[in-house]
Order: C-alpha cells, then sequence, then structure tokens
C-alpha cells in the first residue's frame, strides 16, 4: 500500500463535506480511497480519487428492515477491507450511528473507534463538534470521552474545538 494512503470513512452524513474533505486530502498528495455510497458526489471528485461503494443505498425512504440489512452489509464490507489492507483510516465525522440514531447509539462510539483501531494502521478522527449540537448529558460525555481516547489522532476545525477537547475532555 502507497505510503501517503488514506482511507476516508465518512459514513455518509453530509455528501458536499464527504468530496470537499476527500479531495483536499487528494491534492495533497495523499491516495485516497473513499468508502462512498449512492449518495456520494462522484462528479466532484479528483479523479485521483478511488471509490468503493461499500455503503449502497441510503434512501431515508426504506423500510426499517431494508435499512437494518443495509447497514449490516456495509458493516462487514468495511471490516473485511480494512482487515485484509491495514490502512490508516480517517473518520470524516459522526461514527456510525449518529447521536440522534438513539441513545443505544452512544454506547457504540467507543466500540466502533475500537473495532476500527484494531484495523487500522492508525486511527484519526474528525470531530467536528466537542458534543453533538443540543446535547450534553453525563453520559453522552462519557460515551465520547471513550471514544476520543481511542484514535491515534483527532482533528478539529477550530482553535475553540481544541481547547474543548484539552479542558472539557482532558485530551491533547
Amino acid at each position: 500500500q502507497h505510503p501517503g494512503s488514506a482511507l476516508l470513512v465518512s459514513h455518509g452524513f453530509q455528501s458536499d463535506y464527504e468530496a470537499g474533505f476527500a479531495n483536499g486530502v487528494a491534492r495533497n498528495g495523499v491516495k485516497v480511497t473513499l468508502i462512498a455510497s449512492n449518495q456520494t458526489l462522484l462528479d466532484r471528485l479528483h479523479p485521483a480519487i478511488d471509490v468503493l461503494n461499500l455503503r449502497g443505498s441510503q434512501d431515508a425512504k426504506r423500510p426499517p428492515w431494508r435499512k437494518a440489512v443495509n447497514l449490516l452489509y456495509y458493516v462487514l464490507r468495511l471490516l473485511s477491507f480494512m482487515a485484509v489492507r491495514r490502512p490508516v483510516t480517517h473518520l470524516t465525522g459522526l461514527f456510525l450511528f449518529s447521536a440522534s440514531t438513539a441513545s443505544w447509539a452512544e454506547k457504540s462510539w467507543a466500540w466502533e473507534c475500537r473495532c476500527l483501531r484494531l484495523l487500522s494502521r492508525k486511527l484519526v478522527l474528525t470531530v467536528h463538534n466537542v458534543l453533538p449540537h443540543d446535547r450534553d448529558t453525563p453520559a453522552l460525555r462519557k460515551s465520547l470521552l471513550a471514544a476520543y481516547q481511542v484514535p491515534d489522532c483527532l482533528v478539529v476545525h477550530t482553535a475553540r474545538a481544541r481547547q474543548r477537547l484539552a479542558n472539557e475532555f482532558g485530551i491533547d
């Protein structure tokens, strides 16, 4: 595998951000493999980006059983790919289960980070919001602290977010 390569996993919550981030990384000389979905903006991606559509349909109108099957299939394909490639992995946003999905999703974040860390040479997580919008509970903070301690590196967009991670979570 190319020494300056990265697997970008966005879980598909924001297609514009996904494309912009992947393009920025590719333009800086990193060989990018983007885990995509049917909503990925393929026509806006840098031509050097490798695209793997492991997420498939993200249609909100799918029945719940179809969403569950797609999610399971996605997770199995992603973990299999990572087990073979052992990439530098960059989570470019929220976790597989967003904070709005259910309270049990919060408990899965640290597990998800640990699992991805085991299958990665290095794990990087972009922290867009130190705490999800309009949510701040002791249980949420505990879940995020456990997740924030797993990656090799956390990336933030602002000095304020960096300071919050240090002050509120004890993370450098």
